[in-house]
């Protein structure tokens, strides 16, 4: 008797032990990915980013004449070390009411954005908010998406390359255990609150790897009525 509930204590901790070695190393997958993203120093980025919604019985409204309703933008960023450059371009659209070009700069001292539809340009030594330059779902940032910092106390606060490569972007985070299951490991943590409501990340990942490469991750307002779904090739 003593020596099956010794057996079984061992089963127990030896779960515990491949639980906690799992966690270690995607945090040090993570540390990896964001270590080689501050390494890289000259990067050029162009795409196209479409979206089409044919079925509104999960939106509150609905355009009056029920036509589908598409738009398609493209995004340019270009970077040398600190200084940057991005664009925001309407390609086409099924509204009138879209943005239509948008771009921002920083030359390692100070921010220039300008908003074409408006034809105003700001200059500022810091980050200006709102800036819709950049794709808060392109491939630079997003293995990292769920660091997003949007909230009700900043709202326009999406993540960016320069966020990612700071030095002090992850100060302090530890990536909770996960949890395996149908061949991916799993993992769930709290995010900012958002429409008054608090959020939840979810994120399923290789239990193996080299680099922080989510193949799911999910963003989820329980009590809410949002939710977002992103998967990598």
């Amino acid at each position: 008797m003593r020596l099956r509930s010794a057996s079984l204590i061992l089963v127990v901790l030896s779960g515990l032990v491949k639980t906690c070695v799992r966690g270690q190393e995607v945090q040090a997958r993570l540390e990896k990915s964001l270590s080689d993203a501050r390494s890289i120093s000259n990067v050029e980025v162009r795409m196209v980013d479409v979206l089409w919604i044919k079925d509104y019985s999960l939106l509150e409204s609905k355009p009056a004449d029920g036509v589908e309703f598409s738009r398609t933008f493209e995004y340019y960023y270009l970077a040398f070390g600190r200084k940057y450059r991005a664009s925001c371009k309407l390609l086409s659209g099924t509204t009138t009411n879209l943005a239509k070009h948008f771009e921002s700069a920083f030359d390692g001292t100070s921010y220039v954005c300008y908003d074409a539809d408006q034809r105003y340009m700001t200059k500022s030594h810091s980050y200006q908010r709102g800036d819709r330059s950049e794709c808060q779902y392109g491939p630079l940032v997003a293995p990292f998406m769920f660091l997003s910092r949007v909230s009700d106390d900043c709202p326009s606060c999406a993540l960016r390359f320069s966020d990612v490569v700071a030095p002090d972007f992850t100060n302090g985070l530890i990536l909770p255990r996960g949890q395996e299951s149908e061949g991916l490991l799993h993992i769930s943590m709290p995010g900012h609150i958002l429409m008054k409501q608090p959020t939840l990340w979810s994120i399923g990942i290789d239990k193996t790897g080299e680099s922080f490469t989510p193949r799911t991750i999910r963003w989820a307002i329980p009590g809410g009525r949002r939710g977002d779904y992103f998967q990598t090739p």
